[in-house]
């Protein structure tokens, strides 16, 4: 999926320290993006918006026209509270009462594409 994101257009935002996040894009072999916000960098956690909201700025685009791509709720609440109106859940996010819009198990079906994410069906 973040090979299909031209560089400038995405971020991260993790409740991890930099150095930790740092660390475990580059056992993935992921390069960071420009934009890297992580708990160090705002003084609320997930699931106060702050982080998202700052991802977001440090983008230049409103939070309302970003995608995000979440694994737990918090992290969905967090970015449903900036105003994050396209959330992408991975694995199983806690079934509670903000739910993401869609739920990958993985996101080798998810390419972004200019109008946003684009989930392919995966046939078993």
């Amino acid at each position: 999926m973040l090979g299909s994101i031209p560089a400038g257009r995405w971020a991260i935002f993790t409740s991890g320290s930099q150095e930790l996040a740092r660390k475990r894009l580059a056992a993935a072999g992921i390069p960071a993006p420009e934009v890297l916000i992580t708990g160090q960098d705002v003084a609320w956690g997930k699931p106060h918006p702050e982080g998202y909201i700052a991802a977001a700025q440090g983008l230049g685009v409103p939070a309302g026209d970003c995608a995000v791509v979440e694994d737990a709720a918090p992290g969905i609440r967090a970015a449903r509270a900036a105003g994050v109106r396209s959330v992408l859940g991975v694995g199983a996010p806690d079934a509670q009462e903000i739910r993401p819009d869609a739920v990958v198990p993985d996101l080798r079906s998810v390419r972004w594409i200019p109008a946003g994410l684009e989930i392919h069906r995966q046939d078993r």
